[in-house]
């Protein structure tokens, strides 16, 4: 119970910080970003397909708050049973972007957030726990429209499991609007 209630302030507090309401109170640069994502983890598990979506609210011309979510999936055959492991992540921080009046614009994120990994293993069950993450990354979004980005980054995730955290690389392709 205790912690669910920490995973519910968690939630509450990326949804409040990136709602249209409270970005829009700040009459700062609004973007929501879509995009795909890779999973490579350190323990040679590989999510090829994900999706990823974020939401950013400026606080300065550099600095915005960040929300991300994030869902990827990965089914194998193993001793003849599918295995379908799929990890979902909720996650907010701050992106700093080093200039947004030009047509490349390098950035820089972190994130702090949960990550719910859910297992299931064919004729014996589905299995899933919550634990928190650490994300920290950075990328080039290339604008090719007015309200319009391309991006694509790179990022390192820790996963802190009860047992034995894991690291992963995560590559990510996109659009924006702004």
């Amino acid at each position: 119970m205790k912690r669910l209630a920490c995973h519910s302030m968690w939630l509450s507090l990326v949804l409040m910080l990136g709602s249209p309401a409270y970005v829009a109170a700040q009459n700062k640069l609004f973007e929501l970003g879509v995009g795909y994502q890779f999973v490579n983890r350190d323990d040679d598990l590989s999510f090829p397909f994900g999706v990823t979506v974020d939401f950013a609210g400026g606080l300065t011309e550099r600095f915005a708050l960040l929300g991300e979510f994030g869902w990827a999936r990965r089914s194998a055959q193993q001793f003849g049973f599918r295995d379908l492991r799929t990890p979902l992540h909720a996650g907010g921080g701050v992106r700093w972007t080093v200039t947004r009046n030009h047509r490349f614009q390098p950035f820089a994120q972190a994130i702090v957030g949960v990550q719910r990994d859910r297992i299931e293993i064919e004729s014996f069950g589905v299995d899933s726990e919550l634990n928190f993450l650490v994300q920290s990354g950075g990328g080039l979004a290339v604008r090719f429209a007015s309200h319009l980005d391309l991006f694509g980054g790179v990022d390192f995730r820790r996963v802190f499991h009860e047992i034995e955290s894991t690291n992963a690389m995560r590559l990510t392709v996109g659009v924006r609007v702004r």
